[in-house]
């Protein structure tokens, strides 16, 4: 492919497979998906789910000690 070209292929089969068996057999059904970036976009980097998780239980922790101090000064009034 020459640079500021584009070229695409696509090819299309269909098609029909028998087969008999001579006595009772399973059979599994198996789906392939193939997915294709282009090559010219930029990679997108994800958060760190380690980052977000260590963050939302920092803020959890501390909303927790906030309620329990604050359920504290309510009883001693």
């Amino acid at each position: 492919m020459a640079e500021g070209s584009a070229a695409t292929s696509l090819l299309y089969i269909s098609g029909v497979y028998s087969r008999t068996f001579d006595s009772t057999t399973n059979l599994r059904l198996v789906e392939v998906n193939n997915n294709i970036a282009d090559a010219e976009t930029e990679a997108v980097a994800e958060p760190s789910t380690i980052l977000g998780t260590a963050i939302f239980l920092g803020l959890f922790v501390r909303r927790q000690k906030l309620n329990n101090k604050l359920s504290q000064l309510k009883s001693k009034v």
